[in-house]
């Protein structure tokens, strides 16, 4: 009766198995992919960034020229953009070939006036924004076109003449 009792133990304990088998098999990779999500989603946030980075670059060229061959007039349109050829852009996106995936990573405000143009505090970041992950300083970014229009600006205020006493 000993024998039967000790196999039933055993048999019993040899169907649990070891706990800790179980527990390797979900714990490793648990923490794998936590370890590992984090890298995942920090690489796909730079690569969208890096993208973000690539359309505002090259929405400030082309609007720039845009600006340049119509007297200075801010666009009222990405129809209007689209129509702008343009040689080079520094931008992995090609003009206006990738018009539809700059839309996507940009947002313009197609309303700026004259007037607003030529208010001194107009920065270029208010009417041109980036869309969705972006780590870097849009400013940096839009200076070239921020320094164009402060040219224009300064170019068509009236010169002050001294007067004479």
């Amino acid at each position: 009766m000993r024998d039967e009792g000790s196999t039933t133990a055993k048999a019993a304990s040899r169907g649990a198995g070891p706990w800790w088998r179980v527990l390797i098999w979900i714990a490793v990779p648990a923490v794998l992919v936590a370890a590992i999500w984090p890298l995942v989603s920090a690489a796909r946030r730079s690569s969208d960034s890096e993208h973000t980075l690539h359309a505002l670059v090259c929405v400030s060229y082309v609007t720039r020229e845009f600006m340049q061959s119509h007297e200075g007039n801010w666009p009222t349109s990405w129809e209007q953009l689209e129509a702008t050829t343009i040689e080079h852009v520094p931008s992995m996106y090609r003009w206006p070939q990738d018009a539809g995936k700059v839309r996507e990573r940009v947002e313009i405000e197609f309303n700026v006036s004259r007037d607003t143009l030529s208010d001194p505090s107009f920065k270029v970041t208010s009417a041109i924004r980036p869309r969705g992950d972006y780590m870097y300083d849009p400013d940096t970014r839009l200076d070239r076109l921020q320094q164009y229009i402060d040219e224009l600006r300064q170019s068509r205020l009236p010169r002050q003449t001294p007067v004479s006493r």
